[in-house]
């Protein structure tokens, strides 16, 4: 019989994991990250199982060979990776050239993320028939989907033209960050071993703004 009380993991699950065993004593029987810990199975921290250590050194060679602007501006992106997000969208500067040139991250162009609302706008719209509507099966569904594609579109650029979303976010102007998946532990880890150090780290200007803008133009179409 299954508990219903079980969870996933708690808020201390990073903590947990550099510990190598779960820290709620009181709760500990319920928590199924828990039974992996047990196991030996770790998912978090430089005690994960394919946390690779070697990598993690030339990852933070890396970090310390970048010029001091593009690593104070990389220190504002891992701020927003340190919980694992995949990408943010950012007003573009000089030093991203430089921080992709080392492998850190991956850029895309504004008008990029167009095809990102689009998406989620899409889903959103349509919810589990997304799929049926978004990929043809035959030509007698192919009309369907240009027609629920073009709802979704024009609700997209009527939220641009009456102000929802600032259409300057699809311009050259802003880029997408992409956080590299087989970098995404080590930018964790480079964040935590900088906290630690005590350097204090604030997040890259302009990506609040610019994830509110979004938001408020999902919830609108």
């Amino acid at each position: 019989m299954i508990d219903r009380n079980t969870f996933g993991c708690c808020h201390l699950f990073y903590e947990c994991s550099e510990n190598g065993a779960c820290l709620q004593t009181a709760l500990k029987h319920l928590c199924e990250y828990n039974k992996n810990l047990e196991n030996g199975r770790i998912f978090y921290s430089k005690n994960a199982n394919n946390f690779d250590a070697s990598r993690y050194a030339e990852f933070v060679n890396a970090y310390n060979n970048l010029g001091v602007p593009a690593r104070d501006k990389f220190e504002g992106i891992l701020y927003h990776f340190r919980h694992c997000r995949r990408a943010i969208h950012i007003e573009r500067f000089d030093e991203l050239i430089e921080i992709e040139k080392a492998g850190f991250i991956h850029t895309r162009l504004g008008r990029e993320l167009l095809d990102f609302i689009y998406l989620h706008a899409f889903k959103a719209f349509y919810g589990s028939d997304y799929e049926k509507y978004n990929v043809p099966k035959n030509g007698t569904t192919k009309k369907t989907v240009v027609d629920a594609g073009k709802i979704v579109r024009d609700n997209l650029f009527h939220a641009m033209t009456d102000g929802t979303l600032d259409a300057s976010i699809v311009t050259e102007k802003y880029c997408t960050v992409d956080n590299i998946m087989d970098n995404h532990r080590y930018n964790v880890e480079l964040y935590r071993d900088l906290s630690k150090s005590g350097k204090r780290i604030e997040p890259i200007a302009g990506y609040d703004d610019i994830r509110e803008s979004i938001m408020v133009a999902n919830r609108k179409i």
